[in-house]
């Protein structure tokens, strides 16, 4: 094979993921924050998701990346996680402030973010449609291998020391055996400052757009799109040169129930809007009136317009801002995101801490070894469903129905089996590989490549809002069970967390529903 530009730019784009997927393992600092500052399982939670937070919070970032493009987007990165880190590692030596400490982890994943963005926006639109969901897949695979990696790293810098804490101290007194905590981890910090900071550096040399041979620009404008934002109807935009459109008078078709869709084109002309509209000829109109109400009908397939998502080719309609917002299509999305990912980043977040509820030294393999195990098996997943997408044949949209249920299976179990917390993580592990895999690329077909950053930055809103909300809720439990012993709040045994699987047990039914009601959008 011959080595290209994008094969490059994807070898790159690959280091980049390694180092955006460091925020999946802080919750081995989950025991550290809790026992050595003393805080509450809803606070020590609260920071932790900070980092999620910053890390699916992109949609400024987004819109920067389409403005300026991925080389001034890794500089910004290298900024982010170098301040992000070093900020940590100098709270983490000396009297650290919670308040500060959740800015720095929200830093760290705005950086992270950044990483993410121009490893995976820059990359996936350089190859076809039909190799995407695998170029998605080996890039989420290395981000998900990130959380093994580093968290070997952050075990052989720091360590990991047997004290005994002050609460517990108090409840275990009487008791030789000393309970794990972690180390702060301070050393790691500095080295993720200093690495994380020159690759984001190098990837504005490295990484780079490779436009495909014959794929036109898309050329409705941003002042195209904001004057017609304001019609209000739905609308339509058709190509208006290619005879093989079959063609029918505007009364005569019903968009019920149709997106706000900018379709890429050549010359194009809009249907579906108030007769009052002016559609005197244009540079991108014809003279012939017949040609203006030119539409796609329901029951054919343009030979140019092969099947793809709702029937157009992956990448081939492009929208963003307020239509982006009105589209249905968005907002199902957004919802199966929210909670999938929501629950498993809660989770995730969790694990130190439900190991210690746990307590069972048959079923507590340590810390480290849980989030390696989830990191494996996230990793494999994404690389595994992103294949799967490609080439089993199966709608993309499906794909992600049957990671849902999945990853609901995996709480099932641990609503049955709390303490089996290994097995845990390989079945949401498995299964929220393929979400992260398929997610992205959903984006590109459904709403288009000229606006990728910023929908990519819109529907990672959802990711940040559920793992905020999930984390409430793992911490009202976890305290609402917990009890004080002295200025501590301590909690044993898995009802600590098992009441928790209840309701994202029936939250990701509700997602998988949703997913239902958007793969029948799609496929009308």
């Amino acid at each position: 094979m011959i080595v290209t530009a994008k094969h490059v730019s994807l070898g790159y784009g690959l280091v980049l993921m390694l180092c955006a997927g460091t925020p999946y393992m802080f919750g081995m600092f989950n025991n550290k924050l809790h026992y050595e500052y003393g805080l509450s399982q809803t606070q020590t939670l609260l920071i932790e998701t900070s980092v999620q937070v910053g890390l699916f919070s992109g949609i400024l970032q987004g819109i920067f990346f389409d403005r300026f493009g991925p080389r001034h987007e890794a500089l910004l990165a290298a900024g982010l996680v170098f301040l992000g880190y070093l900020g940590s590692y100098l709270l983490l030596t000396s009297s650290a402030s919670a308040a500060l400490l959740a800015l720095c982890f929200y830093l760290i994943g705005q950086g992270s973010h950044g990483l993410y963005t121009v490893a995976a926006m820059t990359n996936v639109p350089n190859f076809l449609p039909a190799q995407q969901g695998t170029v998605m897949g080996l890039l989420a695979g290395a981000f998900g291998l990130s959380a093994a990696l580093f968290a070997s790293v952050e075990n052989a810098i720091d360590g990991a020391a047997a004290t005994v804490s002050a609460c517990d101290r108090n409840s275990t007194a009487g008791n030789s055996t000393a309970v794990e905590t972690e180390h702060s981890g301070a050393g790691f910090f500095l080295l993720c400052s200093l690495l994380f900071g020159a690759v984001g550096l190098g990837a504005a040399v490295a990484v780079r757009r490779v436009p495909l041979p014959g794929r036109s620009a898309p050329l409705a404008s941003k002042e195209d799109a904001l004057s017609l934002e304001g019609l209000g109807g739905d609308f339509i935009l058709v190509p208006t040169e290619e005879p093989s459109h079959a063609e029918t008078r505007l009364d005569s078709y019903s968009n019920e129930g149709a997106d706000d869709v900018f379709m890429d084109s050549p010359k194009s002309s809009v249907v579906g809007v108030s007769d009052s509209i002016d559609r005197s000829p244009g540079p991108a109109a014809t003279a012939d009136e017949d040609d203006k109400t030119a539409l796609i009908a329901p029951e054919e397939e343009s030979p140019s317009h092969a099947p793809g998502p709702a029937r157009l080719q992956p990448g081939a309609i492009d929208i963003t801002g307020t239509a982006l917002l009105r589209t249905a299509n968005f907002w199902l999305l957004f919802v199966a995101l929210a909670i999938d990912d929501g629950s498993a980043v809660m989770f995730l977040n969790a694990i130190q801490s439900m190991r210690g509820a746990a307590g069972d030294a048959s079923t507590d393999p340590g810390g480290t070894a849980l989030v390696a195990v989830f990191s494996f098996c996230n990793a494999g997943g994404r690389v595994l469903w992103g294949l799967l997408s490609d080439r089993s044949g199966l709608q993309r949209v499906t794909v992600l129905l049957i990671t849902i249920v999945g990853m609901m299976t995996g709480h099932i179990m641990l609503i049955l089996l709390p303490a089996q917390l290994m097995l845990a993580c390989v079945l949401i592990g498995t299964f929220f590989g393929g979400l992260i895999a398929i997610a992205p690329v959903m984006v590109s077909d459904l709403f288009g490549y000229r606006y990728y950053g910023t929908n990519w930055g819109f529907i990672v809103l959802a990711p940040a809002t559920g793992s905020v909300l999930f984390g409430f809720l793992y911490g009202a439990v976890f305290d609402l069970h917990a009890t004080h012993i002295g200025d501590c709040l301590t909690c044993h045994g898995v009802e600590c967390y098992r009441p928790v699987f209840y309701v994202t047990t029936a939250l990701l039914a509700v997602a998988a529903a949703v997913t239902v009601v958007l793969a029948r959008r799609i496929r009308s």
